[in-house]
């Protein structure tokens, strides 16, 4: 990795500009967070900053999915229960999903080798 970062001088450059831009993106996150709360106060836009969370979840989803990313794939997976749970789904919110869950954190111990083929 550090050879191909040494030979790849657009590459570092681009890393350079990523830790560059740190001040600023930690900026824009805490004025996303000043606009949540302030949205807060009205149902409306609350309704839409959950369902544009949803849809954003459900994006990555998708494209962990089709990517063969297993650990987006349970990570998003996680961050659906909260949905689906309150939109009745029981069982997958309550018992199927968090089931999927437990047993794939269990796959290094219990079956390493379908661990190593899902990394």
């Amino acid at each position: 990795m550090q050879k191909l970062l040494e030979n790849n001088t657009a590459t570092t450059e681009q890393l350079e500009m990523i830790r560059n831009s740190q001040p600023q993106l930690a900026a824009l996150r805490n004025q996303m967070w000043d606009l949540q709360k302030y949205l807060d106060h009205y149902p409306t836009a609350v309704f839409w900053s959950n369902f544009l969370d949803m849809v954003d979840i459900l994006h990555r989803f998708v494209y962990y999915q089709r990517e063969g990313n297993w650990m987006g794939h349970l990570c998003e997976s996680a961050k659906m229960l909260p949905y689906l749970t309150a939109a009745g789904h029981f069982k997958y919110g309550q018992q199927s999903l968090p089931l999927y869950l437990s047993e794939t954190k269990k796959l290094p111990i219990s079956a390493p080798e379908v661990h190593m083929a899902l990394m």
